[in-house]
């Protein structure tokens, strides 16, 4: 009796197997999404209607730039397709996500430690770091944007990211970014060629209490151009959104990237700086700014004073 009972017992776990190995790759394929392995091309064929995407992520080369959260994408095509959320990894990710991953990730790490191949869960995302995956994934045809979000889980979890570059079908496209990723959804459309990055720097004074803890704002102006009445300019931005930990602090200068459609083909003629004056100490001794166009060229604006309580806001011209 004790051994037809363990036969029947046998006989129900090896069905149960037998169902799951057969109905999870239909699941998978119903999700609309495959992150291939290691080999796995050559035994996977392509379902209906989806693609394989080769997806290349680069962390930037500024302080502080890597992150341990786990990251995903989703690509947007022109119509109302879409993938269904990719995750491309990160070192802190859900024990599920981790095991969805363990089944069908391949990334190859560039650089420092290049061709070394990664396993899911590990350490992605490093300080100048790129590495490629390769997803099959629903074709959306055309691809028009991208979303990218994180988790936020772990100890700085805030991320730099340079860029993301699609190819597919021979064909690539490439997603400039430059800028913290943070606790919420960014998308990037393939119209970002029509932006221009700006690279600011901010000197903060070495004058005793020059520091501030107070939100900055930057509003930036451009000379008139012959035929227009109205100059071009880039409105109020709060740029400590912009910059990793500690901002504005004594004898430090703070280097960001705006990413604006505007261009000052005449150049820039003056900006505006405005502290809201918020939380003790507030006052802040501004030395200088620079702002750098997408050619190179330079322009500077001097201040060397405080903008503190009575004068919160100073206007810098091009000297």
């Amino acid at each position: 009796m004790k051994s037809q009972k363990s036969t029947i017992n046998f006989i129900t776990f090896s069905f149960i197997i037998f169902l799951a190995l057969m109905i999870l790759p239909m699941l998978a394929a119903a999700q609309g999404l495959r992150v291939l392995t290691n080999g796995d091309e050559r035994k996977f064929k392509t379902p209906r209607g989806h693609t394989e995407y080769q997806v290349i992520v680069k962390t930037s080369d500024v302080p502080g730039a890597g992150t341990d959260s786990g990251i995903y994408l989703t690509i947007e095509g022109y119509g109302v397709d879409k993938t269904q959320n990719v995750n491309l990894g990160g070192r802190l990710l859900r024990t599920a996500e981790a095991n969805l991953n363990e089944s069908g990730h391949r990334n190859v790490t560039f650089g420092p430690n290049r061709a070394r191949k990664r396993n899911a869960a590990h350490n992605y995302f490093e300080r100048n770091d790129k590495h490629q995956i390769n997803v099959i994934a629903k074709d959306v045809g055309k691809i028009r944007s991208i979303k990218i979000r994180k988790n936020n889980w772990g100890a700085g979890p805030d991320w730099h990211l340079e860029y993301v570059q699609i190819k597919k079908n021979g064909k690539s496209i490439k997603f400039d970014v430059s800028q913290w990723i943070s606790n919420r959804t960014y998308t990037f459309t393939n119209e970002n060629k029509l932006y221009t990055n700006y690279t600011v720097e901010i000197y903060t004074g070495a004058l005793s209490g020059a520091g501030t803890d107070s939100n900055i704002y930057l509003t930036i102006e451009g000379y008139p151009v012959r035929g227009r009445r109205v100059t071009r300019a880039i409105p109020k931005v709060r740029i400590n959104g912009f910059i990793s930990g500690n901002a504005f602090e004594r004898n430090q200068i703070d280097k960001f990237v705006l990413k604006k459609k505007t261009y000052f083909e005449g150049g820039i003629s003056r900006i505006i700086i405005t502290s809201d004056n918020k939380y003790a100490g507030s006052a802040w001794y501004l030395g200088w700014v620079r702002i750098t166009d997408h050619g190179g060229k330079q322009t500077y604006f001097f201040a060397n004073r405080w903008i503190k309580s009575g004068k919160l806001t100073a206007v810098l011209y091009n000297r």
